[in-house]
């Protein structure tokens, strides 16, 4: 959900500024960029659930624990995804003008 709310305004808006020459080379350049965000995301959310999922052997922590790793997880994911929101809404809207 969020890459589709994010994605395509990103891509209007940096390649709304792009000269039609370097559009290859630009919008080549985005997707490795994104493409390595995602890797990174993957590794950051991973990171965050097997770090606080920590239990005390029984059964019935293990469900606790994973409880309380999938909020924080989720909570984790959430602040990313309204950080990322935040920067979008914060580039400019209009291509720059040509002197």
């Amino acid at each position: 959900m969020g890459g589709g709310l994010l994605i395509t305004p990103l891509l209007n808006t940096v390649l709304a500024r792009i000269d039609p020459q370097s559009a290859g080379v630009a919008s080549g350049s985005l997707s490795t960029a994104q493409e390595v965000g995602a890797a990174l995301g993957v590794a950051v959310v991973g990171a965050v659930f097997f770090h606080s999922f920590q239990t005390g052997g029984a059964s019935g922590d293990k469900v606790h624990a994973a409880g309380h790793a999938f909020a924080l997880t989720s909570l984790t994911t959430f602040a990313i995804a309204a950080l990322a929101a935040l920067l979008v809404f914060l580039l400019p809207k209009a291509p720059p003008t040509k002197a």
